[in-house]
């Protein structure tokens, strides 16, 4: 297209010049455009995010006219089609696209507009007809204004505002939700075997610390900062470095089951949301991570060379070990048995026990064995942890009443288990009593709860909804299921909500509809008169799907409709 000009179109079938300059071609298109009046127009649509909005498909179109060059306001577009009484501007870009100035004008105006991009259709297409279908059909195309653009970012906007306002919803029942488990939390004593080790370590100090975000996890703050903690202690008192890291701790955690999954999956915009209120949330990796952040700042962590995990300050270990070195194990291993024992005793009766000594026992060689309690106390790690583990399953078996047998270790215990069997049966009962008035009163309160709520969101004309049966509770009363379970009464109460929100629209719809009626009329009344106006009004008419103008108008956009269809003054020409 660069030796000669494109004005030699040639007629037929002949292939048109390719040889010509750019604005051959510029000039051929439009010519074919107007010739032709048809065009393949590209979708409309806007997209963000997720979120997508179509104000038309891209297809072929067809028009009545077409104008070359002809100046509009002040701008002269290539080509501007007609159909109907709309009209589309049309740009050829050969050599070089519109510029923003040109588009600028262009949405000034509000005025329809696409550009077709010539400048890379190929010198191997070799007939007219070829090169009519790239300029036509299948050259690059795009809008470079419309004004349905506007209707379509309006809409964007509103799914924008709506997941707004559904996020915030979420965000607020998430922060109800954090400050009820965290409650819940501050009541609640576990006391893990850790944190007596921690204790035993002199690092109290260390654990208990109520980082941001400890109602995330379903254990105190003490227990699994402690289990954590001992853990690291127990290697660095071996000699071996330990290393801990925000995500080994979570693993460990999480594989215990600490860690609630009410808020295990939450993202950062939602953790962020959640603190905006001042609430002191945080994700369970950012407690952990402000948890052995402070233990830094107090000198027991000290970060490693990666600056991702942090190791027990070798100072720390130091003291751990020498603490535990200065522990004496017999000792220890001593009072363990004797408080383990004095557990047993004291279940037993007075007269059972009252003949007992701990010493003599310990000093006699055990029953079915070759060594006594002195002795074992001073035996090597793996021979002790031997017989721990037996007194374990003996004191197991003693604690699930499981008959003991022979071997009860000399003490004296015959008529223990029969007395725990009988407590065992009597507590079931009284459990089963109160969990069966627990119940009761928890069923009354969702009762009274769920009337509140129907009054609060229905009004006291409708005391009488929560009893009477309900299709969406499968023919159940509302109140019968709130008394059932929570989830009965959180089902009724948001069947509440629902019938009050759709009362509302019905009211909203009804105001609607009877306002567009009213200007119906009033628009109608300039062409009927008394009664051919309430005849017109109340007349089915088949343009309006068989329905009556005061029927068909129910909003301002079915109103306009009724007017354009039914008025001879509003019709169309």
């Amino acid at each position: 297209m660069k030796d000669h000009h494109f004005g030699h179109h040639s007629s037929g079938n002949e292939r048109p010049c390719r040889t010509g300059p750019e604005t051959a071609l510029h000039k051929f298109a439009k010519e074919v455009l107007a010739l032709r009046l048809h065009l393949f127009l590209p979708t409309l649509d806007l997209t963000e995010g997720e979120d997508r909005w179509v104000g038309f498909e891209g297809r072929k179109y067809n028009f009545d006219s077409a104008v070359l060059e002809n100046r509009l306001g002040s701008i002269v577009p290539d080509v501007i089609v007609r159909k109907g009484d709309r009209d589309l501007l049309v740009e050829f870009a050969v050599t070089h696209e519109c510029g923003p100035e040109k588009i600028a004008q262009i949405e000034e105006m509000n005025q329809s507009a696409i550009e077709i991009d010539l400048s890379g259709i190929s010198h191997e297409i070799d007939s007219r007809e070829g090169l009519e279908r790239a300029i036509l059909d299948k050259a690059p195309r795009k809008w470079l204004h419309n004004p349905k653009l506007r209707d379509g970012q309006a809409a964007l906007d509103a799914l924008r505002q709506q997941r707004a306002e559904q996020f915030g919803r979420r965000i607020a029942a998430l922060r109800a939700t954090y400050i009820e488990a965290r409650t819940q939390i501050n009541i609640t004593v576990f006391a893990y075997p850790a944190v007596a080790r921690i204790a035993e370590d002199n690092l109290t100090r260390a654990i208990g610390i109520a980082v941001p975000g400890y109602g995330c996890f379903t254990v105190p703050a003490q227990d699994w900062q402690a289990t954590i903690l001992a853990d690291i202690v127990d290697i660095a008192a071996s000699g071996k470095r330990a290393f801990i890291s925000v995500q080994g701790v979570f693993r460990k955690v999480r594989d215990r089951g600490w860690i609630d999954r009410r808020f295990s999956r939450l993202t950062e915009a939602e953790a962020e949301a959640i603190c905006q209120d001042g609430t002191d949330f945080a994700l369970p990796q950012d407690a952990i991570h402000s948890w052995i952040v402070s233990l830094a700042k107090a000198g027991i962590l000290v970060p490693a060379s990666d600056g991702k995990q942090w190791i027990l300050n070798r100072l720390v270990g130091a003291e751990v070990q020498n603490a535990r070195y200065r522990r004496a194990l017999p000792d220890i291993r001593m009072r363990q048995i004797r408080s383990e024992v004095g557990e047993i005793l004291a279940a037993l009766p007075e007269e059972e026990t009252k003949a007992f000594s701990f010493e003599h026992w310990a000093g006699q060689t055990l029953p079915g064995r070759v060594y006594s309690i002195r002795q074992i106390v001073r035996f090597d790690d793996k021979q002790f942890s031997q017989f721990e583990t037996e007194f374990y399953k003996f004191k197991s078996r003693l604690r699930s009443n499981a008959l003991l047998g022979a071997d009860v270790f000399g003490l004296p215990l015959a008529g223990h288990i029969a007395r725990q069997k009988e407590r065992e049966r009597q507590q079931k009962v009284a459990d089963e009593q109160a969990r069966q008035a627990l119940l009761r009163e928890q069923a009354n309160r969702r009762v009274q709860n769920l009337q509140r709520r129907v009054q609060d969101v229905l009004g006291p004309g409708w005391s009488d909804w929560p009893f009477l049966p309900n299709a969406d509770l499968n023919g159940r009363k509302p109140v019968d299921a709130a008394q059932e379970s929570e989830e009965g009464f959180w089902k009724a109460a948001r069947l509440a909500s629902d019938l009050s929100y759709r009362l509302e629209e019905e009211h909203r719809a009804g105001q609607i509809a009877e306002k567009a009626r009213q200007a119906l009329r009033k628009e109608a009344s300039k062409v009927h008169a008394g009664p051919l106006l309430d005849l017109y009004m109340n007349t089915a008419q088949p343009v309006l799907g068989r329905k009556s103008p005061f029927e068909y108008c129910v909003d301002e956009a079915s109103m306009n409709r009724c007017i354009e269809l039914t008025l001879p003054t509003k019709r169309r020409r």
